[in-house]
């Protein structure tokens, strides 16, 4: 799921695709269904802080989650 994710969200806003990571983190162990954890951007730039809080990017990272999310689970996006 992280994987088809992440690389619909770089397609969707543009970004440089650095990976999917692994971690232990407790919302991911303790669910009984598939998850992923996104981290959309560092706020420590000032560009990304800026691309966060342009109203478009947000939208753009919506809908690369979104479209990830469909492609996944094997349905079609409805824009």
């Amino acid at each position: 799921l992280a994987s088809v994710i992440q690389k619909n969200v770089v397609s969707k806003v543009g970004l440089t695709n650095r990976g999917v990571k692994s971690a232990g983190f407790a919302v991911l162990r303790y669910t009984s269904m598939v998850a992923a954890l996104l981290e959309t951007a560092f706020i420590d730039t000032a560009a990304d802080a800026a691309n966060l809080g342009d109203e478009n990017s947000q939208w753009a990272y919506a809908e690369g989650i979104a479209r990830g999310i469909c492609e996944y689970f094997g349905v079609s996006y409805q824009n």
